[in-house]
This record gives C-alpha cells, sequence and structure tokens, in this order.
C-alpha cells in the first residue's frame, strides 16, 4: 500500500492495489478512528464521469499523488494504473477483434468532488501496449503543469516519461535493464540528462543521475539512454 496524506483534512488517502481501490481514511491528524471515508475504482462510492464506467478507473494501480493546491472537497488526482486485472463492460471481450486490449497501463488524473461523489477524467494518458507495465510506478504533476510518469514494471525494463496534459510526449529516460519502483525529479533534470547523455558515458551519466532521481529497487549501476 502506498499513500498521501491531504493537507487540508489530515486524513490519508490509500492505495490498495489488489483491491483496485484508492481509499480515503479518517485520520485526522492522528485523532481519527481509522474508518474508511471513501473508495475510489470499479464499484466504489463515485461515479466516473468522462470516461468508460468500468474500463477507465485504476487497476492494480500504484502511488496517487495531487495534482492540485486543494486535497480535499474539490481536488486533482493521479495515479499509475498498472491495469493488471482490468474490467471491461458487458459484452466487451478483450484482445477480441476491434476491442481494447487486455492488458495496457493509463495514467489518469482525475477532479475528486467529495461532495457530489463524482471523479471527472481530466487527463488520460493510454500508454503502447508494448509499454504495459505490471508493477510500481508514479505519477506527479511538475512544477510547468507536465506529467511525469515511471514504468518500471515493463518486461524490457524501466521507463520514465514526461508529457504535457495534452499528452504530447516530451523528454523521456529509459533503463533496459534494472527496475526502479518509484521516480522523483530534482530541479533542473532536464539539462542534466541532456549533458549525461553528450558524454556518452556509462560512469558519468550514473553519477550525473544520482543527484536526479530517487529510485527504489535499484540494483548495481544503470547504464541508460536519455534523450530530450
Amino acid at each position: 500500500m502506498l499513500s498521501c496524506t491531504p493537507k487540508d483534512d489530515g486524513n490519508i488517502i490509500v492505495s490498495s492495489r489488489h483491491q483496485n481501490w484508492i481509499l480515503k481514511v479518517n485520520y485526522a491528524d492522528g485523532m481519527g478512528d481509522g474508518n474508511i471515508l471513501w473508495g475510489l475504482g470499479e464499484g466504489g462510492y463515485f461515479s466516473l464521469k468522462n470516461g468508460t464506467d468500468t474500463t477507465d478507473w485504476a487497476y492494480a494501480q500504484h502511488a496517487p499523488s495531487f495534482f492540485s493546491a486543494n486535497t480535499a472537497g474539490v481536488f486533482s488526482l493521479g495515479v499509475m494504473d498498472n491495469g493488471n486485472d482490468r474490467i471491461f463492460p458487458a459484452g466487451v471481450t478483450c484482445g477480441s477483434p476491434g476491442a481494447p486490449p487486455c492488458l495496457y497501463t493509463t495514467v489518469p488524473v482525475w477532479q475528486i468532488n467529495e461532495s457530489a461523489k463524482t471523479a471527472t477524467l481530466t487527463f488520460h494518458q493510454i500508454v503502447a501496449t508494448a509499454l504495459y507495465s505490471n508493477f510500481g510506478g508514479n505519477a506527479e504533476q511538475l512544477a510547468n503543469s507536465n506529467v511525469e510518469y515511471d514504468l518500471c514494471g515493463v518486461e524490457t525494463g524501466s521507463y520514465a516519461y514526461e508529457v504535457t496534459q495534452e499528452s504530447s510526449p516530451q523528454t523521456g529516460l529509459n533503463d533496459a535493464r534494472h527496475w526502479h519502483k518509484s521516480l522523483s525529479r530534482f530541479p533542473d533534470s532536464k539539462s542534466l540528462s541532456r549533458s549525461a547523455m553528450a558524454m556518452n558515458s556509462e560512469k558519468e551519466l550514473l553519477r550525473r543521475l544520482t543527484g536526479l532521481c530517487q529510485l527504489t529497487n535499484r540494483i548495481g549501476g544503470w547504464p541508460a539512454q536519455a534523450f530530450a
């Protein structure tokens, strides 16, 4: 389980991956009773707007993250939707001609209205099936309002991308040898990745990117290709 804490009401938002739900727990800055206030996902407390129920909820998800200054009431929430056991509407057989593939990963951002119990998709990056990531990863909004996400469970390795809110690719990193649980960005990361690439040195790239990314579950060195 991974969680984030709303600053506006002191409760906790928890990702329960194997239930395909994101839960809000009554923590109240340590004074709450631990009861579940709501569950976000297929069959949960919210109705999905601007998307397809049941397909466009998150499945086997990781790392909920706030995409707005508000963190309670009406606010934006993003997540890494790994998509392992996605449910499709009645009559849709995934993988059949004209139907969606069975396994694919997405990065959804919903505007949550806690009182109206609505979750409106405002951003939805549907990742190519070749980059299906079956575990881990995260999605965050950067200071420039772009979205950065980490695909750490791809069969061929780990990939990180920055995209605009209109979903056009901006920059990317990939590590075809290792898997990373999540990724965090430090200031001036773009210039660092460019200079590391220009040096064409795995040793120098590792040294520079150590100051760029906090990556958990990393094994050994990081031979990577960075591009912008």
